[in-house]
Formats: C-alpha cells, sequence, structure tokens
C-alpha cells in the first residue's frame, strides 16, 4: 500500500458522500497522502494543511539524531 494509493482511497470516500471539495489535512504519513490528493486532485482542495510531514522519497528530511532520541524517550511532562 502506498500514498498515492491512500490518497486514490481518500478521494473514492469523497466521491461516494458527493463532497466535491474539501478541507485537507494531514499529519506525518497523512501528510503526504494529503500532499498526493492536492497534486493529483486539485479542484478537490479547497485548503490543504499539512503537519510533521515532508514529501517523502529523495526530498524528504530525515530526523536527526537528537529529535529520534527525544521521540523515542518518556515524555518528562
Amino acid at each position: 500500500y502506498s500514498t498515492p494509493l491512500f490518497a486514490e482511497d481518500a478521494v473514492a470516500v469523497l466521491d461516494e458522500l458527493g463532497v466535491e471539495r474539501a478541507d485537507v489535512y494531514g499529519t506525518s504519513m497523512g501528510g503526504r497522502t494529503a500532499q498526493w490528493i492536492a497534486v493529483r486532485h486539485p479542484a478537490r482542495v479547497r485548503r490543504l494543511v499539512l503537519g510533521c510531514t515532508s514529501p517523502g522519497g529523495p526530498h524528504a528530511v530525515e530526523r536527526t539524531m537528537a529529535v529520534r532520541r527525544s521521540l523515542a524517550g518518556p515524555d518528562r511532562d
């Protein structure tokens, strides 16, 4: 399963519901999926909101080791 396929599934849900345009929000991998929706179906996207994501592939920005350690550790708050 790929993010472009997730995007096509999301558009199929919009079609089934009769939604012509939608606000699309995605975080992390959902952000990559949201980007595919916007690229392949721009007329379907009213607003695009991306959080904590990247385009993936050769344009992805990898987390630093410090960030990876921080995410893997306990939340002190």
